[in-house]
């Protein structure tokens, strides 16, 4: 799943009916009840004691199998790609691009003809395509597992390849599937191709949003108006706009209209909360359209998954950085890079005692952060971490924290898990609520995967029996790549990254406060060239028990990926993984292709190549038509995104020589 973090499975109306949220607020302490008793049965599963191959993962000869339908228990850094991106319809006669509204529809012919193409003698497993909470989003996932084995390395790509050529088989002769963050017109009716009058809005109640572009799954239609609801407004998403020569200044976003609808019970349409020199929406749709890139791996035991989940937390706002794809907000050139800041508010479902606007009540908590950003705490029981990386404001549901502890559940990983624990879930059902198997995680997950944090530390589903999933970490910072061999190239980079922190046993640790304001960097307009970022000095370095602020330094991207020789030498996390790559026996086909992931974001990293972002704003204004005045036009938009497709289709790997 996506960023929307909300399982799709089958939908049988005779059966199921999504709740509305005054009857989710009514349930929410009976789900947080039986989430916490999933992690209490069986203690086993919970203490994480067990590990099917006690040997060191490093061992000669051993190659782990990753993968996506099966994580093999104790088979080591298995992991997972997810894959987003969105279908555009393209008239090349009047020069338009709008999103294609039909994702459902092609998902049903994707089942049928990957069933046609994986019958008879081809029996490799099934890639999977999922449904996402926009009506033009589609999420796919391989289907065979991968090793780091030379002939797996190389597969990576091909298997992206593929799956993009599955999608668009499966499309008119007008329409195509790209891996783009975000439509860039989003929001815009001649831009987005979707009536904007009331009867296609009563359910977003949005200015500029069509209802028709969330999916027709009774749940996702459950999710979109729950968010609001709960929070007791509308979202409020500002982003700044990117200031050209000609930008009316101070700018006033003129697509805002307050009076456009006359819902007598929301009054926050007419009263919208619009910040001079920004864009403004109103709907959880802006953010829950936007694509990433995923990968989840599976450590060999509950103890290596933790360390991994740590370790990668000071990772999550550089690999945002450095894959920062999303300059476009409604049609208009944006001041910042990500999709971060506009699903963190699109999402965000804060009531004002969480929002910190008023004080909290029995019960409740604040002020908190919202449900899509970085994460808050450290759960590694190694002697790196120190109290004082934790984060000191951190809520806790305290009453669940002590039953997890009373059933033998150690202090850090209880006090994480009673931090997921402090929402209420987005979404529920009578099927939910029927009957209680404290053998199935639907109620656990139900809190677990709305919690849209940079890394999300999974457990193993309990119902499947041990050596078939273990625990795993996903993380989830990275922007989509317009190409499969960048999308290949972080994928692979991020997996050897992991194998190098574990094998050199690198200690990554900055304080969670830290990690937040480098999250707040990340965000920014070219953020890998202007921006420095708190990073560990010496990753090399035992427990410490002087000064945290001494362990940690200000560094530019460049150094923390290449190195630096001077000003507190760093050796730089891409010298660190090819020292790793030294002991492994791959073919030259395989490490030449390894090197050209590597020297891409390295080049990235450095400035020599520039960011998905900046290269999309940079064709813009360079645009004979473009008018220096930040709107993204639609005669703009569709040369870009032809440029976008003629990449994709090429590849990706010229980028090495530039875009």
């Amino acid at each position: 799943m996506g960023d929307d973090g909300v399982e799709l499975t089958a939908y049988d109306s005779a059966t199921e009916t999504f709740l509305d949220y005054s009857e989710v607020k009514r349930v929410s302490p009976e789900i947080r009840r039986h989430g916490i008793e999933v992690l209490e049965v069986p203690k086993a599963w919970v203490l994480g004691s067990i590990d099917h191959r006690s040997s060191n993962f490093f061992r000669s000869g051993e190659t782990p199998r990753i993968g996506v339908e099966t994580l093999h228990y104790g088979e080591m850094r298995c992991y997972r790609t997810q894959i987003e991106g969105l279908l555009v319809s393209v008239n090349n006669k009047r020069r338009r691009v709008k999103p294609c509204l039909n994702a459902a529809e092609v998902i049903q012919h994707l089942t049928e003809n990957v069933r046609s193409v994986y019958s008879g003698k081809n029996t490799s497993p099934r890639p999977s395509f999922q449904q996402e909470l926009a009506s033009f989003n589609i999420e796919t996932t391989p289907g065979k597992p991968w090793g780091i084995s030379s002939e797996d390395l190389l597969d990576v790509e091909v298997s992206m390849r593929w799956r993009r050529n599955l999608i668009q088989r499966c499309l008119k002769s007008n329409e195509v599937y790209m891996t783009l963050s975000s439509f860039p017109r989003l929001g815009l009716e001649e831009g987005s191709g979707v009536n904007h009058s009331q009867q296609y809005c009563d359910l977003q109640r949005s200015q500029h949003l069509s209802d028709d572009l969330i999916s027709p799954h009774p749940r996702y239609q459950a999710v979109a108006r729950y968010i609001p609801l709960r929070r007791g407004r509308k979202p409020e998403i500002n982003l700044p706009i990117f200031r050209d020569e000609n930008t009316p200044w101070p700018f006033h976003d003129p697509t805002v209209n307050d009076t456009l609808h006359d819902w007598t019970k929301d009054e926050s349409v007419r009263n919208a909360t619009l910040e001079k020199n920004h864009i403004y929406e109103d709907r959880v749709i802006v953010g829950a359209s936007c694509s990433s890139l995923q990968i989840t791996v599976q450590g060999k035991n509950v103890d290596e998954a933790r360390t991994l989940y740590d370790q990668l937390i000071p990772v999550g706002p550089i690999m945002l950085a450095l894959t920062a794809a999303t300059p476009f907000f409604k049609g208009y050139l944006t001041d910042t890079d990500t999709r971060f800041p506009r699903v963190a508010a699109a999402l965000d479902d804060r009531t004002p005692a969480e929002l910190g606007e008023k004080p909290p009540t029995i019960n409740q908590y604040g002020p908190i952060k919202p449900r899509f950003s970085s994460n808050s705490t450290y759960i590694s029981q190694s002697s790196f971490l120190r109290p004082a990386y934790q984060d000191p404001h951190l809520a806790v549901n305290k009453p669940l924290k002590e039953r997890l502890m009373a059933g033998g559940m150690d202090s850090l990983l209880a006090t994480h898990f009673a931090h997921l624990f402090i929402r209420d879930p987005v979404v529920a059902s009578t099927k939910d609520l029927t009957s209680f198997d404290p053998t199935a995680t639907n109620h656990f997950d139900m809190l677990q995967s709305t919690n849209w944090n940079t890394v999300r530390f999974k457990p193993p589903p309990s119902q499947s029996p041990k050596e078939t999933t273990g625990w795993r970490v996903e993380f989830r910072a990275m922007e989509v790549q317009v190409s499969d061999f960048e999308n290949a190239a972080f994928a692979v980079t991020m997996v050897l990254l992991m194998r190098t922190i574990l094998a050199l046993n690198l200690n990554l640790y900055i304080p969670i406060t830290k990690v937040e304001e480098n999250m707040e960097m990340a965000h920014r307009r070219d953020a890998v060239l202007n921006q420095r970022f708190h990073f560990r000095k010496d990753v090399f370095s035992a427990a410490t028990t002087g000064p945290v602020e001494d362990e940690y330094r200000l560094m530019t991207i460049d150094e923390i990926m290449n190195g630096s020789s001077s000003d507190g030498a760093f050796p730089g996390l891409i010298p660190l993984i090819k020292r790793y790559l030294s002991t492994l026996s791959l073919t030259p086909a395989a490490r030449a292709k390894v090197g050209s992931y590597l020297s891409l974001i390295s080049k990235r990293a450095s400035g020599e190549l520039w960011t998905a972002a900046r290269w999309q704003r940079e064709f813009v204004r360079g645009h004979p038509e473009y008018q220096r005045d930040s709107v993204l036009s639609e005669e703009v938009a569709f040369d870009l995104l032809k440029e976008v497709r003629r990449i994709a289709e090429n590849g990706g790997e010229d980028l090495l020589r530039g875009w």
